[in-house]
């Protein structure tokens, strides 16, 4: 006869309870969490070669929440492979399940108080996973009190940006 707990499903990122964080905000207009994927650009394999010779040895991720930023921007960074769209949460559950060594990168200005609750988890949940995330007019000042809270990510990019500074970013990430 089988175990009960072997017919669950496994939970890896706490849903519910970031839900809960962002009904509790009072600020947050949206209750309600909806992810949706487009596709997925590139493959699995590693090292990653960009256009402009960047190489990688972990995939790269760009998750969209409740926007196409990153639908319609991710050619600026110049990469072919190894480079991911991601767009909906269960998604995002079954890469950095499937891919712990890899960066996620999200889009802080539509949903911020979503990609806050994200980064922490990611951060607590996922030690070999990094975090980038991109904002409009990103000071260093905001960036670096943003990090050291706890929904800090390890890089932060001012958009607008090009390919060269999202390069530099991820080269000076910190795996260790």
């Amino acid at each position: 006869m089988q175990n009960e707990d072997e017919d669950e499903a496994t939970v890896v990122l706490d849903f519910k309870a970031m839900q809960e964080d962002l009904k509790s905000s009072e600020d947050l207009n949206e209750p309600d969490l909806e992810f949706n994927i487009d596709n997925l650009i590139g493959d699995n394999e590693s090292p990653n070669q960009s256009s402009t010779g960047h190489a990688y040895d972990f995939n790269i991720y760009l998750f969209d929440y409740k926007d196409d930023y990153f639908a319609k921007n991710f050619q600026i960074l110049g990469m072919e492979q190894g480079l991911g769209l991601l767009n909906q949460l269960d998604e995002l559950n079954k890469t950095l399940t499937s891919d712990p060594e890899c960066l996620i990168t999200f889009y802080y200005n539509q949903e911020p108080k979503a990609i806050n609750q994200l980064s922490a988890q990611i951060r607590r949940k996922f030690s070999k996973a990094r975090t980038l995330i991109i904002a409009n007019k990103l000071s260093p000042k905001k960036a670096q009190a943003h990090a050291e809270s706890k929904y800090g990510a390890d890089a932060y990019l001012s958009h607008p940006f090009e390919a060269k500074e999202f390069h530099k970013v991820v080269k000076e990430i910190n795996w260790e």
